[in-house]
Parts: structure tokens; C-alpha cells; sequence
């Protein structure tokens, strides 16, 4: 089972990796220090967001 964090990070990260294809999505966040990745832009609000997948 994936956990789940809540967490706020670079907007700028954030907007970099949805404009990625999905297999590129985890190594982008894992070399940028991303335990946890699978970001959904249904989920943002209020600065969080989720997260899925260790890297």
C-alpha cells in the first residue's frame, strides 16, 4: 500500500513535473529530493497536495 504525506513544495517543482510524462515524473522528483511522488492536480489546495510512491 503507498503511503500518503501531505506537504508543501516548490510551485515551481510542482508545475515542472506535471508537464512530464509519468515515468519521467519519479525520476525528476527523486533527484530533487522527493521522498514520495504521484502528484495529482485534483488534490491541490491550500498548499498541499498528495503524494504517492517511494522513490
Amino acid at each position: 500500500m503507498p503511503k500518503f504525506i501531505r506537504s508543501k513544495p516548490d510551485l515551481d517543482f510542482l508545475q515542472d513535473l506535471f508537464l512530464l510524462p509519468s515515468a519521467t515524473q519519479k525520476e525528476y522528483a527523486c533527484e530533487n529530493s522527493y521522498e514520495l511522488l504521484y502528484l495529482s492536480k485534483e488534490v491541490i489546495s491550500g498548499n498541499h497536495f498528495i503524494a504517492q510512491f517511494r522513490c
